[in-house]
């Protein structure tokens, strides 16, 4: 039924990260330097660029995107901050939150009956 209607998009693995090596998540407030369609499109395109991105979604509130990274370690995060996302010309500022622990891990969505 699910798979009829198109509501599921797909299915996929769900690997270990620190299992694979990626030992830490960060997640990072972007905020651009305007709303321009130019500088949207300029941000959203470099972020699809950079694997290491498992998420960004558009927010409201003081910053723009809300990202979720994974990384080897803080070194790793480090050279992708300094060497591909401040180079992103449109962001104005970046706020970098590392997660210490995951309380709760998204595992699908509830369905209410």
């Amino acid at each position: 039924m699910l798979e009829a209607d198109g509501k599921i998009s797909h299915y996929a693995a769900r690997l270990n990260r620190k299992l694979v090596g990626l030992e830490i998540q960060v997640f990072i407030e972007a905020k651009l330097v305007g709303q321009r369609r130019e500088d949207i499109q300029a941000f959203e395109e470099a972020i699809h660029e950079m694997p290491e991105v498992l998420e960004c979604h558009l927010i409201s509130g003081e910053f723009d995107y809300l990202i979720r990274v994974a990384a080897r370690n803080t070194e790793d995060y480090e050279k992708l901050y300094r060497d591909r996302l401040t180079l992103i010309p449109s962001v104005a500022q970046m706020k970098t939150l590392l997660c210490l622990s995951t309380v709760k891990e998204f595992r699908g969505f509830h369905l209410a009956e």
